[in-house]
């Protein structure tokens, strides 16, 4: 367990730094850094590539309990046509003192093609983690993924609105009896621009 927890956090901070480096090295009339917060609504299938089935979810917004984040924090260059991200979801239940917890993060990169226009088409890619457990068992686990989407520009640039088809994947955790996930989903989210 030890190992995978150190093995996911350098991977979020090596991949945090290439987005990083991405979204700066670009050249921009100035270097104005734009911000955003937002939300998702989810429809997710959940398998885990055994014979047991696959469990769907409708949530809004996206639910944690669905292996999918619900609150999104972004940093984009002035045209925002290049965003880091960060995906973010917790849930804590304390059930006759019997806690059980979930939290998900994951830092992201999206890419807007034609981003001066009002409708443009994006791509992103994001790496994260996955902590979940209780009194007998924690664990973490890692988790990457990426999506493909259109966005709208709405209220004279003030925020958007956008849909995205992505897929992830959850890594299992043994001492837990959770194996590996995929998780296909169908995201409808807005952001108000700051």
């Amino acid at each position: 367990m030890g190992t995978r927890v150190s093995i996911g956090f350098a991977l979020v901070t090596d991949w945090g730094r290439a987005a990083l480096v991405l979204l700066l090295a670009a050249p921009t009339p100035a270097l104005a850094l734009d911000w955003s917060l937002g939300t998702h609504l989810g429809l997710s299938s959940i398998t885990s590539g055994r014979t047991s089935g696959s469990t769907t979810l409708f949530a809004g917004p996206a639910t944690v309990l669905g292996y999918q984040p619900g609150l999104r924090l972004g940093c984009a260059n002035g045209r925002r046509s290049r965003e880091l991200f960060i995906d973010a979801g917790w849930l804590y239940i304390d059930e006759a003192g019997s806690p059980y917890h979930q939290t998900l993060g994951s830092l992201g990169f999206q890419q807007a093609f034609s981003a001066q226009q009002a409708t443009s088409p994006f791509v992103d890619l994001d790496v994260g983690f996955y902590d979940e457990g209780g009194p007998a068992a924690s664990a973490v686990a890692g988790q990457f993924g990426g999506g493909v989407g259109v966005r709208h520009t709405v209220s004279e640039r003030h925020g958007d609105v956008r849909g995205e088809a992505r897929i992830d994947r959850l890594l299992g955790v043994p001492s837990l009896g959770r194996p590996d996930l995929i998780i296909w989903s169908l995201r409808l989210g807005f952001d108000l621009w700051l």
